[in-house]
């Protein structure tokens, strides 16, 4: 029996694997800071997914040590400054190269998913569907 909150798990895993490409959409776009960024992928998800800075912080450390984004500058006045991330060449082709492995996923789950691919394979449904044993 899946327990109430096993799909909020879920959801925040699977979402751990798409931040990186989230972080480098947004910045694709000019460069930002890490509230700029949180903020972007909120707007660009439709208020639907507000990933925490815990989350997005070391993600950007990472993409720094692969060389997909840089610290252009440091925005704010006193205690509030802030670094500034732009988008690499390299972070444009592996943002490039995740659209389309995005893309292929994309196609992929849409088959296993598809309602209407559903509809057309009952036979193989129900025979999925008896318990054996």
């Amino acid at each position: 029996m899946v327990k109430q909150g096993d799909n909020k798990v879920w959801l925040q895993e699977m979402r751990k694997g798409f931040l990186s490409m989230a972080i480098l959409r947004v910045i694709s776009s000019g460069p930002h800071h890490g509230y700029g960024i949180i903020k972007g992928i909120y707007e660009m998800t439709g208020f639907q997914w507000n990933p925490s800075p815990g989350s997005v912080y070391p993600a950007l450390s990472g993409l720094e040590k692969l060389g997909y984004i840089s610290p252009v500058s440091a925005s704010g006045e006193g205690d509030k400054r802030r670094k500034v991330y732009a988008i690499t060449a390299k972070g444009e082709e592996a943002l490039k190269q995740a659209r389309l492995e995005l893309d292929m996923l994309r196609r992929e789950f849409n088959s296993i998913f598809d309602y209407n691919l559903l509809d057309n394979t009952q036979g193989m449904n129900k025979g999925m569907n008896k318990k054996t044993g």
